[in-house]
């Protein structure tokens, strides 16, 4: 069996409060940005297309932003 890595990305110490700010924003970006985004591109331009439509580019940036991450990020 494969013995598990450390988290190497903050010290051993501070792994709980940057867990939980991670936490934090995600909640805060997703639930203010993931209904505020749509809601007012439905209120502009009156089609929910273009309001699906942001919604699949903002997955297509993260997608890219994960990429980017796994590739300079090396959890040695």
């Amino acid at each position: 069996m494969r013995k598990l890595e450390k988290h190497r990305l903050l010290p051993p110490h501070r792994v709980g409060a940057g867990t939980g700010l991670y936490n934090g924003l995600s909640v805060l970006f997703g639930g203010v940005g993931g209904s505020l985004i749509p809601s007012s591109i439905v209120a502009v331009t009156g089609s929910f297309d273009a309001a699906i439509f942001s919604i699949v580019v903002g997955a297509l940036l993260a997608a890219f932003v994960m990429l980017v991450l796994a590739r300079t990020l090396r959890f040695v």
